[in-house]
């Protein structure tokens, strides 16, 4: 279970107060603690890890990208990239995944709303390609001796013929789904910005 180191509880103790959990809604799986909280100036959300770059993305999603822009997602509050800590607004509502509203084409109308708004351009990379062969190629190594050889060849060789060139690139979510929608009286909202990042 993740806990909160003594240098994030000092910056959440100097940034919020005496604050207290109301929730845990960390993932199981993830070394990320996410808390609902409630400090001296009401409730916030609370995220913080020491080893996931999640955390260092999702600051420098609503530093860079995001806090320009009026749509209904959390706001940044605090933030510490050194630490591994930030604090947002709480937003009310439901997880659409699971729920009622999961099969309401109202909410994926609102959905595709915000999504125009979130995917800012972000002009064009002349590395972006070679940085996805890159990893790709980094897979299939991973992968060797799951992939029959002659397959794994195929793949590689296929893998050497694409060539480089510049792309245009958008701030995407990473994430865009049900379990990371909020409904609260008829109206979406979009929460979890950790796998945000510039592709194309």
């Amino acid at each position: 279970m993740t806990v909160l180191t003594s240098r994030q509880s000092r910056l959440l103790e100097s940034w919020l107060g005496p604050w207290e959990a109301i929730e845990d809604y960390s993932w199981p799986l993830q070394d990320t603690l996410v808390l609902h909280v409630r400090g001296q100036a009401g409730y916030h959300i609370i995220k913080a890890s020491q080893t996931s770059h999640h955390i260092t993305r999702e600051i420098e999603a609503y530093q860079k990208v995001l806090s320009g822009i009026a749509t209904p997602i959390p706001r940044l509050q605090h933030a510490d990239l050194d630490a591994g800590v930030l604090v947002t607004s709480f937003l009310p509502g439901e997880l659409v995944l699971h729920s009622p509203n999961e099969w309401s084409p109202d909410v994926y109308r609102q959905a595709g709303q915000i999504l125009a708004q979130i995917q800012v351009p972000h002009g064009m990379s002349s590395r972006y390609v070679d940085e996805l062969l890159s990893s790709v190629g980094r897979l299939l190594v991973d992968a060797s001796g799951l992939i029959p050889p002659i397959h794994f060849e195929a793949l590689v060789n296929e893998l050497g013929q694409i060539q480089s060139y510049p792309i245009r690139l958008h701030f995407t979510h990473g994430d865009y789904q049900p379990r990371n929608w909020l409904a609260h009286d008829g109206m979406l909202s979009v929460i979890d910005f950790g796998r945000g990042a510039q592709r194309s």
